[in-house]
């Protein structure tokens, strides 16, 4: 707060707290702040995007893919298309789920964000995995974490690898 007082974007300095607040597992604060600041800030993004996040992560799936996908924020991008990803898969919507993940994707790679493309892959693997198209599922976890031990993720790397032995041994 601080740091808002001192003339840092007042905005980017609540996303601050808020994630510092989600870090330190001290969901209910994020939320207070995330809320706040969507309620003051609907039309922006990132703010859109961190709340939509925070509300997967608290198993609340409608009202995640509602703030992500407000009209009045335009096209699918980012955390945004994450989250509206996530909250459609978890709401057992496969094909929403994969629009918003192959959105994500194809901003990652426009802006050559190998990690976020790893991501990317790594969530439609999720999907096609939960379609049954395993060997779809394969490819898409080899390539996620091809591209995420690429840029030095090795953690998210051996997931989306450990995702693929899976997929390949159902197979």
């Amino acid at each position: 707060r601080a740091a808002a007082a001192a003339g840092a974007d007042p905005i980017e300095a609540e996303l601050v707290i808020a994630r510092a607040a989600q870090r330190a597992s001290a969901l209910d604060d994020a939320e207070r702040v995330l809320a706040t600041l969507h309620a003051e800030n609907p039309g922006h993004g990132e703010v859109a995007g961190t709340y939509a996040r925070l509300l997967v992560t608290r198993s609340r799936y409608a009202e995640a893919r509602r703030v992500a996908t407000l009209p009045a924020l335009g096209a699918l991008s980012g955390l945004r298309a994450e989250a509206a990803g996530l909250a459609a898969f978890y709401l057992g919507e496969l094909a929403e789920a994969d629009a918003a993940f192959a959105t994500l994707e194809l901003g990652a790679t426009a802006a050559s964000d190998v990690a976020l493309t790893g991501r990317a892959l790594s969530l439609r693997g999720m999907v096609a995995q939960q379609r049954g198209q395993l060997g779809l599922a394969s490819d898409r976890y080899q390539e996620a974490a091809a591209r995420l031990h690429e840029v030095g993720e090795l953690h998210a790397a051996a997931v989306a690898g450990t995702e693929h032995d899976q997929s390949v041994a159902v197979d």
